[in-house]
């Protein structure tokens, strides 16, 4: 079983099935694998924690990203899918960052701006509707 904390501003996205998927940078802990249970959460290790949904991964796919900058200033994303030795296209890095739970490319670029040249997992897991018929 692996446990995964969210920002508060992602649970509600998590509880209604429009987020199922996370970004994780590598770390010394391994990430969930396919056919794992997840336990997702907010604010743990704090009064407030909650549990949004037990669900099980059904994904696990290796994303690097790396930064577009013109000088110091990021403008942009390349984003490198499992072994794809092409960076994603625009439509599809708007739809990863829409189903990461963000309302356009440049918030989620803000989001991970801190945190380039990134590696990490992108994980994937059933919807809660799918998780209460199995």
């Amino acid at each position: 079983m692996v446990a995964y904390n969210f920002k508060p501003q992602f649970a509600p996205l998590i509880a209604s099935g429009q987020k199922c998927q996370t970004i994780r940078a590598l770390g010394k802990r391994r990430h969930a694998r396919a056919g794992d249970t997840l336990q997702l959460y907010t604010g743990q290790r704090t009064r407030s924690c909650r549990k949004l949904l037990d669900t099980v991964c059904t994904d696990a796919i290796s994303i690097v990203m790396h930064p577009h900058k013109m000088g110091e200033v990021v403008t942009g994303l390349s984003i490198y899918l499992g072994h794809a030795e092409c960076a994603l296209d625009a439509a599809s890095v708007d739809a990863l960052a829409k189903a990461d739970g963000f309302e356009s490319i440049s918030e989620f670029v803000d989001f991970f701006r801190e945190r380039l040249p990134f590696e990490g997992v992108l994980i994937q897991w059933r919807p809660p509707s799918k998780v209460r018929e199995s």
